[in-house]
């Protein structure tokens, strides 16, 4: 169970402190905690500010699109990425820290890479 802030709705906790907590949750050993950190880095750097209920899946898209277009990550760089979203996301809305979990529309945002179409 996640530990909270009193008086801060869980929407508008910053997500920087929410992934936080999510690393302090049991059963995660060091080396896991160290590629979550290192998958999360740019992420939290870019968005981790934010409250983590303006976290869409919008924002996830237009992250990807970033390591994709801009970063030009590989494909196996990429899968690595989606899956901590994934797993991070899935996390976040069973703890109760978003309503909506933005990383469940796996076909259009998780799928192949190029499929961001039109990146900017």
């Amino acid at each position: 169970m996640p530990t909270q802030l009193p008086s801060v709705p869980p929407a508008d906790k910053r997500l920087v402190d929410v992934f936080a907590l999510f690393l302090e949750q049991p059963g995660r050993g060091l080396s896991t905690k160290r590629k979550f950190r290192a998958k999360f880095k740019l992420f939290l750097g870019r968005y981790g500010e934010r409250p983590v209920g303006l976290i869409t899946a919008d924002v996830l898209e237009e992250w990807f699109c970033f390591l994709e277009e801009r970063k030009g990550y590989s494909e196996g760089h990429l899968a690595f990425h989606r899956s901590s979203q994934r797993t991070f996301w899935k996390w976040a809305a069973a703890a109760g820290w978003v309503a909506v979990n933005p990383a469940t529309n796996d076909q259009e945002l998780f799928g192949q890479p190029g499929a961001c179409g039109d990146c900017e």
